[in-house]
């Protein structure tokens, strides 16, 4: 059983909120690195389609777990038992969640740049009164003078 370790997901996902990599790139990754982790030949066959495909790392993660929970050998003795319909009803609410998170990183994303926009406008606004201020000053002196 291989076990994708948290910090190098969180190095991953650091460097894409940093925009130093693709959120595409950084996914295909993380799949190269799970996938070449496996060591079940079965397991492999089990989650090729996923692997290959434009599935998410998310989703082949989930894949591989739900290979490994259905060949678990607790199975075979009854101890176990594998609903594949509550399964698949946890899929679909997983496949939901993962959406609506791309949604928010989104939203997120949408509202760094507004915010970094909004704070290069007001620092013009304030080099603009800043300049405007030294420059009635100056007119003050002058007239001060005359």
């Amino acid at each position: 059983m291989f076990c994708m370790g948290k910090k190098t997901r969180s190095s991953f996902q650091q460097a894409a909120n940093k925009g130093e990599i693709e959120e595409s790139k950084r996914d295909n990754k993380l799949k190269e690195r799970l996938w070449r982790g496996l060591h079940s030949e079965h397991l492999k066959a089990a989650t090729r389609v996923s692997y290959e495909s434009s599935d998410s790392f998310e989703k082949l993660k989930r894949k591989k777990r739900l290979e490994e929970e259905e060949n678990n050998p607790l199975n075979a003795t009854g101890k176990t038992l594998v609903n594949q319909q509550s399964t698949n009803d946890r899929l679909k609410v997983l496949d939901e969640m993962l959406e609506r998170l791309k949604t928010i990183e989104a939203d997120m994303s949408d509202m760094k740049e507004r915010n970094l926009e909004q704070k290069k406008q007001y620092g013009s606004y304030e080099a603009t009164k800043s300049s405007d201020h030294k420059s009635r000053r100056k007119i003050h002196q002058w007239r001060a003078l005359l």
